[in-house]
């Protein structure tokens, strides 16, 4: 019972892997490697497009900077809009 099991267990193992190898090696053509990297081109793109649209809609005037970015301490600045409640601390001393 226990080594039919295994038996199975192995086989099915061994189709799947087969199958997932079949499956890699059909995107050889040149054609559709460079369809995938230029999909992935525009999807980076849109992306950039998409956080930079964020930062135009301001209503308030941009913040002079007086210290270069260059001379910054690294990890000071949020990487993202949804990690920083910066507009909410805006809004509330604008309303104020």
């Amino acid at each position: 019972m226990l080594i039919r099991k295994l038996i199975i267990g192995i086989l099915s193992f061994y189709a799947v892997e087969v199958k997932r190898a079949s499956l890699k090696n059909t995107k050889t053509t040149p054609i559709q490697v460079e369809r995938e990297l230029e999909l992935e081109i525009v999807k980076k793109r849109e992306a950039k497009k998409q956080k930079t649209r964020l930062y135009d809609k301001r209503k308030w005037k941009k913040k002079q900077r007086f210290i270069e970015p260059a001379f910054k301490i690294k990890g000071t600045n949020p990487k993202d809009v949804r990690f920083s409640n910066q507009q909410k601390i805006r809004r509330m001393f604008r309303n104020s």
